[in-house]
């Protein structure tokens, strides 16, 4: 399998991802005691008699740009008693690295909690928590999951993989704005994540749970609402010790029934316009303090909800992080050139941002 992005994917609103997500997307992919399963909507454990896990594993997927950060999502049904193993590997100047452990997902804890890996570190790149970073341009990568259960009866459902890849240096493109979302803004519900005990650090889970409360308004969908803390429990993370993660933030939304949820890299802003435009909104992974052009000896890493635009272009947002004690308004708009800076390349985070929207979508 081949696939080829024109600089990180610029005129696809998805930005450089490899999406798996019908029964015919995994026709090429190696799958051992596991099998497609209409009823389930994916690919789940099929006993053979002997095996006890289910693997699956995607061919060989080359990128002729090339690229050196890997993104996982997945969407996962994970019953109390099992969970779903990912895995990770690149083609490097003709040799395949070892296989990196992407993480653990699971709802229960069981057969243990839901983690990321440290400690990840090789000739050939790194772990950081959610992206594996390359010390040299890969030309091709290969996933493996497993599906695992502890009690031998509780299987989890891999219902979707999308698999994102950029070459970092290559982290900008001139886009023309797309000015049909100019003037536009989402009713997204507003949560403050210090409004909740031990919620400081909760900006990605609080963002996430106020785009599963705007879908649970826009589809009257009352079993998608979560609020900060139970969101915050949801998607914590062990070994990180905290909710930060983005893949397990995205994963948690795609729990529910009916909801594609997902990490990618942008290298424009009218990509998100484009989705603004389809009344989809997105929540960005930028760096506070150079959005509110505030000079810090650390930068703040943090996520916020785009929920739409200005007349002028400039971007409009919910901030979880807001002192409403203190008449601080979660709403809140910043120039359009402060969101790049803050968001964008090496300064920011690539780009990141996460989609969360119905199965039943059209996102081209």
């Amino acid at each position: 399998m081949e696939v080829c992005f024109t600089r990180n994917g610029a005129g696809n609103m998805d930005g450089a991802l490899v999406r798996f997500e019908s029964k015919d997307d995994y026709d090429d992919f190696s799958l051992k005691s596991a099998a497609w399963d209409i009823d389930a909507g994916g690919i789940t454990f099929e006993s053979n008699g002997t095996d006890a896990t289910g693997v699956v594993e995607t061919p060989e997927v080359g990128v002729t740009s090339g690229f050196d950060h890997l993104v996982l999502s997945w969407n996962a049904t994970t019953p109390v008693g099992s969970s779903v193993r990912f895995y990770a590997q690149a083609l490097v100047n003709g040799y395949w690295t070892n296989w990196y452990r992407m993480g653990i997902w699971n709802r229960g804890g069981c057969p243990q909690h839901r983690t990321s890996f440290k400690d990840q570190s090789d000739d050939y790149g790194t772990v950081d928590c959610d992206i594996l970073k390359l010390n040299s341009m890969a030309s091709a990568f290969k996933v493996k999951i497993e599906l695992v259960s502890c009690d031998g009866k509780s299987y989890p459902t891999l219902r979707f993989l999308a698999v994102n890849v950029i070459d970092s240096a290559a982290w900008l493109v001139d886009m023309p704005p797309y000015k049909e979302a100019w003037g536009m803004e989402l009713a997204v519900p507003e949560l403050c994540q210090i409004s909740v005990e031990g919620g400081d650090g909760w900006c990605s889970p609080t963002s996430t749970a106020m785009l599963l409360n705007y879908w649970a308004d826009e589809l009257n969908r009352p079993d998608l609402k979560s609020g900060v803390t139970q969101t915050a429990q949801a998607v914590h993370d062990e070994a990180w010790g905290g909710t930060g993660n983005w893949t397990f933030n995205t994963a948690h939304a795609g729990e529910y029934p009916g909801i594609r949820a997902y990490v990618t890299r942008f290298s424009s802003i009218s990509q998100i316009e484009k989705w603004i435009e389809k009344e989809v909104p997105v929540i960005v992974s930028l760096h506070y303090s150079r959005l509110r052009k505030i000079v810090t000896e650390h930068e703040a890493g943090h996520l916020m909800v785009m929920r739409g635009f200005t007349p002028y272009g400039d971007p409009i947002f919910n901030d979880p992080w807001a002192r409403t004690e203190n008449g601080e308004k979660l709403r809140k708009i910043f120039p359009r050139q402060d969101l790049e800076d803050a968001w964008l390349g090496p300064k920011g985070s690539w780009g990141t941002v996460y989609i969360i929207h119905p199965e039943e979508f059209d996102w081209r």
